[in-house]
């Protein structure tokens, strides 16, 4: 299939949430926490492709439970 990538399905089941997402969710109430794949810098920038899906941060910095897929995700090792 060169050049492209395979795209991989969804992970149907959320990632556990870490004390690191836990720790970002106090600092960005009402916002959301990105699970990425790979390994990126606090300023470089991220492909679309390698973000998993996103957690809901609530008013006071606290994760809701509300977790967002990306479908248009793409393993990093495919």
């Amino acid at each position: 299939m060169w050049p492209f990538k395979k795209k991989m399905e969804t992970p149907r089941v959320p990632p556990e949430p870490t004390d690191a997402m836990h720790a970002e969710a106090a600092k960005a109430p009402n916002g959301w926490v990105y699970v990425i794949d790979g390994n990126f810098g606090p300023n470089d920038a991220v492909p679309p492709q390698r973000i998993v899906g996103a957690w809901k941060v609530d008013a006071s910095g606290k994760l809701t439970g509300e977790y967002q897929a990306n479908h248009n995700y793409v393993r990093s090792d495919s």
